[in-house]
């Protein structure tokens, strides 16, 4: 993934839907489904994921208490490698 941030990086999605991101359970989060939207929560910040074809796009709200309200604070992209 790239960030708009420059933050650069795997996003490991695993079966079991639980994201674990910036280390320690304050950086996990498990994907739902929530409006048709594909959505990660994590006490930091709130991610909405879009698939196309082997395309992953993502919006990053942060702090959360700003989604869905306001546009998104980072916006990152990567290809999907398996």
């Amino acid at each position: 993934m790239i960030f708009s941030n420059k933050v650069t990086g795997p996003v490991v999605i695993p079966k079991d839907g639980v994201v674990r991101r910036m280390g320690g359970e304050n950086g996990a989060g498990k994907l739902t489904i929530e409006e048709g939207e594909l959505l990660l929560r994590i006490p930091a910040f709130v991610e909405c994921y879009t698939m196309m074809g082997d395309r992953i796009f993502v919006e990053q709200w942060a702090p959360t208490e700003t989604f869905p309200g306001s546009v998104p604070h980072i916006f990152g992209y990567g290809v999907r490698t398996q």
